[in-house]
């Protein structure tokens, strides 16, 4: 199910669904330890998901921020996020794979890259979710 979630401590508001990974304290947590500068005018954000440290970032500067997603409907959830927190001139978010980012900048084209990737490695023992976008 769906649902408008506020982002801890923060005038924020994320969308969010159970059926789906949603963001955890790590991701309040993370843009908390980037050093961002006046200087810095675009910032990357990989496997940004619904897009929690995206927006927290846009508390800190007004830099330009790119925000990769490759799941479909966590990329929707972000987009609804973005423009819910009226951040659509600020935030611009990518439905891709972050492996065809080198199609589409130059390199040395950022001065600031985040990303806290949900990835687990996979042993012949592990347990994977039954839910393909969990996996």
């Amino acid at each position: 199910m769906e649902v408008l979630n506020d982002v801890v401590g923060k005038n924020l508001k994320i969308y969010q669904d159970d059926k789906y990974f949603k963001f955890s304290l790590e991701s309040v947590l993370l843009p908390n330890f980037v050093d961002i500068h006046l200087r810095d005018k675009k910032i990357l954000d990989l496997c940004s998901g619904n897009c929690p440290i995206p927006l927290l970032l846009s508390l800190k500067t007004s830099a330009q921020i790119y925000a990769v997603e490759l799941q479909k409907e966590i990329y929707e959830l972000g987009l609804k996020s973005i423009k819910y927190n009226k951040k659509e001139n600020q935030i611009i978010l990518i439905h891709d794979d972050v492996l065809n980012l080198k199609n589409k900048f130059k390199a040395d084209n950022f001065d600031v890259i985040t990303v806290n990737p949900p990835y687990f490695k996979v042993l012949e023992k592990s347990l994977v979710n039954s839910n393909d976008i969990k996996q």
